[in-house]
């Protein structure tokens, strides 16, 4: 016959194994990312500074030409039988912004811990690419798409990810840190009527900066 103590023990076990499964899931529409402090070290980071970084026709918010290039990252885009590939893909980061109503009826904004890292072709007028949520150790990916065009409602948008890996040097960063990083994902894109399928793979680099814009 088991004792008390047995029984008690084997609760606690429980209690521990559950607990260390609920820490190391991800919640929903979120993944896993990988922790590897040692990637800006690696060849195919540093090999970023041999280029410098494709320079649009206009914005502030992309880096000068006199700056070393932020990703070697590749997307390729299947559609309608037609196969695109992009190359001079550009990556910037910021926290992401909760609005809310101040006292005199203003509208104001406050940074939360989630982390908006941004990998796509922006040039002045129009990208394409993917935006990454990060908070913690957990991320989300969801196709970016920006355009000057003003549509009068806006189309269905809907990402599903077939596969995705994330590296990254540290789970936690501040204003002004940089971030290094190694992305891999493959995921089916749907905005309206238009359907893609879609690979991004590559290095990239980036500095948190206080504001996007």
């Amino acid at each position: 016959m088991r004792t008390v103590s047995q029984i008690y023990f084997r609760i606690v076990i429980l209690v521990l194994i559950l607990d260390a499964c609920k820490d190391n899931s991800a919640p929903k529409g979120f993944y896993i990312s990988k922790i590897v402090p040692t990637i800006k070290d690696i060849y195919q980071i540093k090999r970023l500074n041999d280029s410098l970084e494709y320079k649009s026709s206009y914005s502030d918010i992309i880096l000068s030409n006199k700056d070393k290039r932020s990703s070697d990252v590749v997307m390729t885009i299947f559609e309608n039988d037609t196969l695109s590939e992009f190359q001079k893909l550009k990556v910037y980061s910021t926290f992401d912004e909760t609005y809310f109503e101040g006292k005199n009826n203003e509208l104001q904004s406050k940074k939360n811990d989630t982390l908006l890292v941004y990998i796509d072709n922006f040039d002045g007028y129009s990208s394409e690419g993917v935006k990454i949520k990060i908070f913690k150790n957990f991320y989300k990916i969801e196709h970016l798409v920006r355009s000057d065009i003003i549509y009068r409602e806006k189309p269905f948008e809907k990402t599903i990810v077939k596969s995705t890996y994330l590296e990254l040097d540290k789970d936690k960063y501040s204003v002004n840190d940089s971030i290094y990083g190694k992305i891999k994902c493959e995921y089916n894109y749907t905005r309206g009527t238009t359907k893609q399928s879609i690979k991004l793979s590559g290095f990239f680099r980036t500095k948190v900066k206080q504001n996007l814009f």
